[in-house]
């Protein structure tokens, strides 16, 4: 229904929120204890890439908080919901700490399962990513 629909695009909305201001506890707090983050991009060229389960997307978390300490920027810049899934396009902004620039664009495509982010599945520019974190 309408107010379901409304309700996972708010916890979405409201988990990209979290993640811009560098909350990664926060963001954690919205996903099931059972959630899984895929990345794509090939796993063994792109330290990210892949499949990962909870304990790995603390790990992941943690991961950007520390490499881009003033946070990375998430700009929905559209989303749609249906059923469970959200669909998201975003451009991200942020800076690492060596002051290299990373602003990278996503599709996300998010599930959600009693009021939590039981699953993500992010496409984004993975060359961009590789150059400005491994390159």
């Amino acid at each position: 229904d309408a107010a379901a629909l409304a309700a996972n695009k708010r916890l979405i909305t409201e988990f990209l929120a979290r993640c811009s201001v560098n909350d990664m506890a926060g963001a954690e707090a919205l996903l099931s204890d059972d959630a899984s983050w895929w990345v794509c991009g090939e796993a063994g060229r792109l330290r990210v890439a892949g499949e990962k389960n909870r304990s790995q997307i603390s790990r992941l978390l943690g991961s950007v908080k520390a490499a881009i300490p003033d946070g990375l920027r998430m700009e929905p810049l559209g989303m749609t919901a249906e059923d469970d899934r959200v669909a998201v396009e975003v451009e991200s902004f942020g800076t690492l700490v060596n002051g290299r620039r990373f602003n990278n664009h996503y599709h996300f495509l998010f599930r959600v399962r009693d009021g939590r982010i039981s699953a993500i599945r992010e496409y984004m520019d993975s060359l961009h990513a590789y150059d400005v974190f491994q390159g």
